[in-house]
């Protein structure tokens, strides 16, 4: 891999990095006739999604550290065809750090290639341009942990990532910057990603917006006077399932728009995906959480911001926002139409594949159901590795990890899971001898204790794994 990638030179956008920073980058390449088997190599700071040819290639970026990046390898052999091809990149700079990021330098490097031929690499051939449709810079926080949320404007977009598309003077040649090259592949093996879960259309009516439209999308939402309407009246379905009951169209005659709210049946965890049609541009916004306390989903709480600001162009249109995950129960749209037809509003899961082992099984029935659910819920905080949570922060941290690796030894016999979990956690060992809150990380304050856990921790793992190389 490292080999493969010492062709490629890490990129950015010429004006350099800021903060919440989205670039669009795009490089042609040629692929000859009787070609074997095609990979794609690709590594960023902090995190991107990929295209060739206008088709979504499932890429996951590893929660690595500035100073020892990892690449993902991908196999994209079904992605390419003879002749002319485009590989697209939407990367992504935090630009600060979070609980489960520490702030390294904004770069991209990729290379693919094909029986030992390099067929396109990022260098300064690579075109890019900062992103048309997402907004760049400060907008308001998810979480302090989860850092920025997103704004997204469709009507922005130009069809950059198709085949036929003709780059205008706004693109420009990357700027190669200075980094270190990936030291190895990903440790553990990579997420997958899946189609749409059903969700359960649970209220709906018309909605008015008393905050300044400038306010963060999440107070919009908590804020708002909803008013609930029927069915009937809203003209959907009694009850109506999404996809499979779609689309259903709602309209209504006052207020500042229509709103809808699901139930996806379950927690999951995966990427926002948004399927609706609109008779004209329009403001829509999306707000998630866990319960429905507020008889809506909690968008704001404290500060924190679970909704992000969708821009609508006319007709029909499909978003799937890659780059973050959300975790949640419930999800809502506050649409700003006066009619909107809704074919899907919810959750494609993003899953780390675990090898199940024999459920439990006893004779207390609510026993077993605590079990299952209990496994469950440690899946759903397994990603790049052990979350202590999956809505609001995603972070791993070295008490919460330490409870969840024994239960992951019994549960998945997950060995090389945990124990990158722990490789992480030993990275951000501290000057003063404590481990960092949590991983990868810079954060300004520790709890001692979970720095002594981590200790337990290392020993509990040579106790199920038996491997003394990995403890030394």
């Amino acid at each position: 891999m490292e080999h493969i990638l010492s062709y490629a030179k890490w990129i950015w956008l010429p004006e350099g990095e800021s903060l919440n920073q989205y670039g669009e980058f795009r490089r042609e390449f040629t692929v000859p006739s009787n070609v074997g088997k095609v990979r794609l190599f690709i590594s960023a700071d902090s995190r991107c999604t990929v295209s060739i040819n206008g088709c979504h290639v499932n890429v996951s970026q590893y929660a690595d550290y500035p100073n020892n990046k990892v690449a993902e390898e991908v196999d994209v052999t079904s992605f390419v065809k003879e002749g002319e091809n485009v590989l697209t990149v939407l990367a992504y700079f935090y630009g600060e750090d979070t609980f489960s990021y520490r702030l390294g330098q904004a770069g991209l490097l990729f290379a693919l290639e094909a029986d030992g031929q390099m067929l396109a690499i990022s260098d300064s051939e690579t075109l890019c341009r900062p992103s048309k449709a997402y907004t760049n810079g400060v907008v308001e926080r998810f979480t302090p942990q989860l850092s920025f949320s997103f704004h997204y404007d469709v009507t922005a977009q130009d069809g950059w990532q198709e085949t036929g598309y003709a780059p205008d003077s706004r693109w420009q040649p990357a700027a190669e910057v200075a980094m270190p090259l990936p030291v190895g592949p990903r440790p553990v093996r990579p997420l997958t990603l899946e189609g749409p879960v059903n969700v359960t259309v649970k209220a709906q009516g018309v909605f008015e917006d008393k905050l300044d439209g400038t306010a963060p999308c999440g107070d919009r939402m908590q804020q708002a006077y909803l008013s609930a309407q029927s069915t009937d009246k809203m003209g959907i379905p009694l009850v109506a399932t999404l996809p499979k009951d779609g689309p259903i169209t709602l309209s209504a005659t006052e207020g500042d728009g229509v709103y809808l709210l699901v139930d996806l049946g379950r927690e999951e965890v995966g990427v926002l995906d948004l399927e609706i049609e609109l008779p004209a541009a329009a403001e829509v916004l999306i707000g998630y959480g866990e319960h429905l306390d507020d008889l809506r989903p909690r968008t704001s709480v404290g500060g924190r911001q679970f909704a992000v600001r969708y821009i609508g162009k006319a007709g029909k249109q499909r978003f799937t926002h890659y780059i973050h995950r959300v975790g949640c129960r419930y999800m809502m749209l506050q649409i700003y139409a006066a009619q909107a037809t809704v074919y899907y509003a919810g959750v494609r899961p993003t899953r780390y594949p675990v090898d199940y082992r024999p459920a439990f099984r006893c004779a207390d029935e609510l026993h077993n159901r605590i079990a299952e659910v209990s496994r469950r819920t440690l899946e759903l905080c397994m990603h790049e590795h052990y979350e202590d949570c999956p809505w609001r922060e995603q972070a791993l941290y070295g008490m919460d990890s330490r409870n969840q690796m024994l239960f992951g030894y019994y549960a998945f016999g997950e060995i090389a899971f945990a124990q990158t979990s722990l490789r992480l956690l030993a990275d951000g060992l501290r000057p003063d001898g404590q481990l960092e809150l949590c991983a990868p990380a810079r954060i300004g304050v520790v709890i001692p204790s979970f720095t002594l856990a981590y200790v337990t921790a290392v020993a509990e793992q040579v106790t199920y794994s038996g491997d003394l190389d990995f403890a030394a």
